[in-house]
């Protein structure tokens, strides 16, 4: 709703059901509950891995940290009618939308190319007998079993229709916040223009 009190349809999402700033909303109360759940499975992870992947744990907290800062700016430009606070959630869905898309893309050329698993195992006997087989195996060639297979296609196709529909949902909360972004771009250019007016309308009278 602009200053002077009208609704326009540009300014509606989901089949013009909500007004773009509860859409921007309740975009950012899901990735909040997201982030939150991914930075709680992230810090349980390094627990129980010690300092094993601390680099890559580091990293990965980091950039949920700043994913969380964006959406708090996000809550905030919205509730405070503030377009510049949108600014960061809307760069951070540009990187995450590009990283999809090329992610999704690489899965694709995997899909494609096809993907090769080799399981080498050693068999024996689990006994005395066993025992005294495996240690005595030195003069002997091991018993191997080599499997080529080609297998994967299958759970590689539902992970790529899982990032297709990931990145189809990020797009669209793209366009929810723009569109936010713009509607509150508009509503401060018009409040700023009718409060210049009020004012010389105030000069000229005095």
């Amino acid at each position: 709703m602009g200053v002077d009190g009208e609704d326009k349809k540009g300014d509606r999402c989901l089949c013009d059901l909500l007004h773009v700033r509860h859409g921007a909303l309740i975009v950012a109360g899901f990735e909040l509950i997201f982030i939150l759940y991914e930075i709680a499975t992230t810090i349980w992870f390094f627990d129980k891995n010690d300092d094993y992947y601390i680099l890559a744990v580091s990293l990965i907290l980091f950039s949920f940290a700043l994913a969380l800062i964006a959406v708090v700016l996000l809550i905030f430009g919205v509730q405070k009618q503030n377009h510049l606070l949108i600014v960061p959630h809307l760069i951070m869905q540009c990187a995450i939308i590009l990283a999809s898309f090329l992610f999704t893309g690489y899965l694709t050329l995997l899909l494609i190319g096809g993907t090769s698993v080799e399981v080498e195992t050693i068999f024996y006997e689990d006994s005395g007998r066993g025992e005294i087989g495996l240690s005595q195996s030195s003069r002997y060639a091991p018993i191997e079993l080599s499997i080529l297979t080609r297998g994967l296609r299958n759970m590689l196709l539902l992970f790529i229709l899982f990032t297709i529909a990931f990145l189809a949902f990020q797009i669209w909360f793209f366009f929810v916040v723009r569109k936010c972004y713009r509607y509150l771009y508009r509503f401060n250019i018009e409040k700023s223009l009718t409060s210049n007016g009020s004012t010389d309308t105030k000069s000229s009278k005095l």
